[in-house]
């Protein structure tokens, strides 16, 4: 029985020993991880630090965007305004156009006109001229033309095509 107590001893000396090993690892396993997460709450402050700083640029940019929508707008204004009298001065343009097209086809009508004139007044001059024989005809002269001599032979179907291919 004492080698009963003895070893009864030891191993509860060996647990506890075993025990206090387990205890230590845990408790640096432990301050790795309060270290960790330490690190890690850090790393948020500072990025949310970054993200107000940032969020405090935007909130300056959108203040200066608001003093610009103002002016923006009365330009915006100024320019369809703009827009409206060119549009006006386009129907301008567009009239005026109509109106020098109606004139040029005008004066072609008055060139015309002055032209049928002309040509009633040559007309009854000639009129007259053949009324009173003044007028003789030339003429005629009367050409001799060469006839060609009959072929006398015969035609390859051939050599009469080549021929109207070349004429073309």
């Amino acid at each position: 029985m004492a080698d009963n107590g003895s070893d009864h001893e030891q191993s509860e000396h060996e647990s506890r020993r075993v025990t206090r090993q387990t205890q230590k690892a845990k408790w640096a396993t432990s301050k790795d991880r309060i270290t960790t997460l330490e690190d890690k709450v850090i790393r948020l402050e500072n990025a949310t630090i970054g993200a107000r700083e940032r969020l405090d640029v935007v909130d300056v940019r959108l203040w200066e965007l608001g003093q610009w929508d103002d002016k923006l707008k009365e330009e915006f204004q100024g320019i369809i305004n703009d827009v409206n009298e060119s549009a006006d001065l386009q129907d301008g343009v567009k009239a005026l156009k109509k109106i020098v097209e109606d004139l040029a086809k005008q004066a072609e009508l008055v060139v015309l006109i002055k032209e049928i004139e002309d040509l009633k007044s040559e007309v009854l001059v000639y009129k007259a001229a053949v009324r009173n024989g003044m007028v003789a005809s030339p003429a005629r002269v009367l050409v001799d033309v060469p006839k060609p001599k009959h072929f006398k032979g015969t035609r390859s179907a051939q050599q009469v095509e080549n021929f109207l291919w070349e004429l073309e």
